[in-house]
């Protein structure tokens, strides 16, 4: 079933996001053009989780016909760990994911890598000493969920700045029907379009739920996703007609029962959730949908919310 290898492999095959793909396309036709050792220009990939950042690098690399060394923000702890990965990648692509979790000095550090071409060493027996050394051309991808975590210098050094956003209905649907096309799985009429409506606008949460789909149909002994099998697998999996899971429907549930307004801090009591995971991986999609609002004392739920809750 789906995997790295079942994902887009080229760029012409990257769903969505047709603005940026454009400006890929325009990048890539300059680099090949110029030669010499021209290289994909250092790119910030920016979005929210899912949406096909680290695939976007995979591409660019594999375009580029050079090596992708990936690394995460939060592992580089010291510049000697930023100057391992960057000796790596010389001539090739580093993707930092996470690259928000980077510290100050850390992105102080990429900074001038980035600005001067090269990097810097303390030597071992002087600790005052710094040695510069130049590297061979690299492209840096950086990928964050939180663009604005990172120092603006550092964000300000970037050639591309490339902001993936939701994906539209048509555009998760067609996903789905390549996707499931490349696994050699069938969808009957109006499936794909069913998944992309219960996807939220995002490719991870598309293919997860696809695959779910493929395990019903398997042990039903079944040799196509029809819509009976993707209604039940909604209904195994707990997701509603909007695409929420349990803790979010639990979520309006609290505000409905309460008939009014509840503090964050009590929502997030309630669902045993920490209040910074409620505002950053639950709230983001209900107010999107414009299901709660935000108000000075807490959240209340809007009558969309109220309807969807009553099944309208």
């Amino acid at each position: 079933m789906p995997s790295e290898t079942l994902g887009p492999q080229i760029i012409d095959h990257f769903v969505g996001a047709k603005p940026i793909v454009d400006r890929v396309k325009v990048a890539l036709e300059a680099a090949w053009n110029i030669g010499n050792g021209c290289v994909f220009p250092h790119s910030l990939l920016v979005g929210p989780g899912g949406l096909g950042k680290t695939e976007l690098a995979r591409i660019i690399s594999r375009e580029m016909g050079v090596e992708l060394f990936e690394i995460l923000g939060k592992s580089v702890h010291t510049t000697a760990d930023l100057n391992a990965a960057l000796l790596q990648a010389e001539g090739g692509c580093l993707l930092i994911d996470e690259a928000h979790s980077l510290s100050n000095d850390m992105q102080v550090s990429l900074l001038k890598v980035l600005q001067e071409g090269m990097i810097f060493l303390r030597a071992a027996r002087n600790a005052g000493a710094v040695a510069t050394m130049s590297l061979k051309p690299f492209c840096l991808l950086a990928a964050t969920t939180d663009e604005w975590a990172l120092t603006r210098p550092l964000v300000d050094r970037f050639r591309l700045i490339l902001r993936l956003d939701f994906y539209t209905t048509d555009e998760m649907a067609q996903l789905i029907t390549r996707r499931a096309r490349s696994s050699g799985v069938a969808l009957e009429d109006g499936v794909a379009s069913c998944i992309a409506q219960r996807s939220k606008g995002t490719p991870r949460i598309g293919i997860r739920l696809l695959e779910s789909c493929v395990r019903t149909m398997q042990a039903e002994n079944g040799n196509a996703i029809s819509i009976a099998i993707f209604e039940r697998t909604c209904q195994l999996d707990q997701i509603d007609r909007l695409g929420l899971d349990p803790v979010e429907q639990r979520y309006l549930q609290l505000l409905n029962d309460a008939g009014g307004i509840l503090r964050v801090n009590v929502i997030a009591s309630c669902l045993g959730l920490p209040r910074a995971t409620l505002e950053r991986a639950i709230e983001p999609y209900l107010i999107r949908e414009r299901l709660i609002e935000k108000a000075e004392s807490g959240r209340c739920l809007t009558l969309r919310g109220t309807e969807h809750l009553a099944g309208e």
